[in-house]
């Protein structure tokens, strides 16, 4: 969006961008997963010992306490890691970021 490209030329750039990074980027992704499934796991275990000290009515409140700071750390997670990931591999194969270096500011 910010180099005002289409969906082929956007994904073309990506392709050439990733090539020779493709198994460094799996890596990141897996990180990922493993990231978010150690958040994810203290969640679940919220949700299941509110329901056995509670009942159903304290998963309810739990789930709507944990939920969103769970979503939150996600959402925290996957920008930074792709941002990261995406300007490392435009200053790697292009050099400069030009003017989406100012979108990173």
């Amino acid at each position: 969006m910010v180099e005002n490209k289409g969906a082929t030329e956007s994904l073309d750039l990506a392709w050439r961008l990733t090539k020779g990074s493709r198994w460094r980027i799996a890596a990141v992704m897996a990180i990922q997963l493993a990231m978010l499934a150690a958040l994810a796991l203290p969640l679940g275990m919220g949700i299941a010992l509110a329901i056995t000290a509670f009942g159903s009515d304290a998963a309810v409140a739990t789930t709507r306490t944990l939920e969103p700071i769970y979503q939150a750390l996600f959402e925290i997670i996957l920008t930074v890691t792709s941002t990261a990931t995406y300007v490392a591999l435009r200053i790697g194969k292009q050099g400069a970021l030009g003017d989406v270096a100012e979108v990173f500011a």
